[in-house]
């Protein structure tokens, strides 16, 4: 396969650009599944600050002080219990720090004082004017995550301190690390990794498809060949008929002529009636192996047809050291079936026979019914066929014999599988051949 071959499939364009297509829509899809898990553990982050918050903010409203007594560092004085409560809230939730916010940007309480001391300006209120505003607005929100200098990552939660949905002059913020973030690093490590070995995988499984597909190419050219060999065959076999029409008449002219002069009928008989037999054989094996149309199947007698074949084979054989005996079933033997390829393909069997006892031996032929089936055995006492050669002899063109076409027995089985039905060969070297059909029985009831 020089044209179709595996390495010139795999210099195909398209071939490799889909190979490349496919490795990268496996990983845009684990990134795509994993963007999207880490978007939603963020969106659920969002809600659970929002809802502290709020928390803190339901714990704060209405038990706050407001100190003024230092304008440049006013403050919003607690309770220790209400105070107590917002430190719990900040351990028991891994929170950052949890501020309350005036409008203006001022911060008014912080539980971390040494990080964001009470009268500064909060450093995020430029970053999260929009979520600090919708707060003051009356609605709980939460910004995006927001990551540092240093690398860090943050989020914060914003609420008002006023009842949901009235308006108000302080805020409740309350700022987080989020801890997810490190199995999603961890995650996206092994994504990594994952998404390596999935575009692996991807290749290898590719270059074994184009590998089968090499496989496949080369079953089609052999296929093409064999399309190729039936026409030729069925072009032959239109050439063996118009043949086999001469042939008649030149056997004819050989049987006058032998009762014309009757001195010379053993050469006659050898040289031109033997010769045109063995020629017409030949060419009836090739006609039934050429697999033109069918002849239609009627309805038959099994056990007369095969007693035809018998007396044909006798009458061909004329041979006194030749003993061909039947033993055939009693009684009607209905069958639907092809005659004249019945009839061919028995006397194969038994000219192989013939051939093989060289007119001296016997032969026998028996037909019973066992349950759903007709059986035919064909016997020989000749040399039987060697093992090696038994798994063989069902194979067209596969002989022996010199002078053999090698298509008697594979016109056989082809005959007995389209009735339906099955061939066996059995027997052993020295010792003869046995050749069992099985055709199917027709209900007689």
């Amino acid at each position: 396969m020089n044209k179709f071959g595996f390495l010139s499939v795999l210099r195909n364009r398209w071939m490799a650009g889909a190979i490349v297509l496919l490795a990268l829509m496996a990983v845009l899809v684990n990134w795509y599944y994993y963007r999207e898990i880490k978007m939603g553990l963020d969106r659920e982050f969002g809600i659970r600050l929002r809802s502290l918050a709020s928390l803190v903010s339901a714990g704060v409203r209405g038990n706050y002080r407001l100190d003024y007594s230092r304008v440049d560092a006013p403050r919003l004085e607690l309770p220790d219990s209400v105070a107590s409560s917002i430190i719990n809230i900040k351990s028991r939730y891994s929170l950052s720090n949890i501020m309350i916010i005036r409008e203006d940007g001022k911060v008014m309480f912080s539980l971390e004082q040494g990080l964001i001391p009470p009268g500064e300006d909060y450093l995020n209120w430029n970053m999260d004017y929009r979520e600090i505003v919708s707060a003051l607005e009356g609605k709980a929100a939460s910004t995006r995550l927001i990551r540092s200098q240093y690398g860090s990552y943050m989020k914060a939660g914003y609420a008002p301190l006023s009842g949901p949905g009235n308006s108000s002059e302080f805020v409740t913020a309350v700022e987080a690390s989020p801890s997810f973030l490190k199995s999603m690093g961890d995650w996206r490590t092994s994504l990594m990794i994952t998404s390596l070995f999935l575009a692996g995988g991807i290749l290898i499984s590719v270059v074994l498809i184009l590998k089968s597909t090499d496989s496949l190419i080369k079953a089609r050219e052999s296929l093409l060949r064999s399309e190729t060999l039936t026409a030729m065959g069925r072009m032959t076999a239109v050439i063996t008929h118009e043949i086999r029409n001469p042939l008649f008449i030149i056997r004819s002219s050989a049987e006058k002529l032998r009762e014309m002069h009757p001195a010379d009928s053993a050469e006659i008989d050898e040289f031109i009636i033997e010769e045109v037999d063995r020629l017409n054989n030949t060419l009836t094996e090739y006609l039934s192996f050429s697999k033109g149309e069918e002849s239609g199947k009627k309805k038959i007698d099994l056990s007369e047809t095969l007693s035809r074949s018998v007396k044909s084979i006798r009458k061909a054989a004329g041979s006194e050291d030749l003993n061909l005996e039947t033993d055939l079933e009693n009684g009607p033997t209905p069958f639907t079936g092809d005659e004249k390829k019945l009839i061919q393909s028995f006397m194969n069997i038994m000219v192989n026979s013939v051939q093989a006892l060289n007119g001296n031996g016997r032969i026998s032929v028996s037909l019973d019914r066992i349950p759903g089936f007709y059986r035919i055995v064909f016997s020989d006492n000749g040399p039987g066929i060697p093992e090696k050669e038994r798994s063989r002899v069902f194979e067209p063109f596969h002989t022996t014999r010199t002078s053999g076409s090698g298509l008697g027995l594979t016109v056989v089985r082809e005959c007995v599988e389209k009735h339906g039905g099955r061939i066996e060969l059995s027997g052993e070297p020295g010792r003869g051949t046995d050749v069992i059909i099985y055709l199917p029985a027709e209900d007689t009831s």
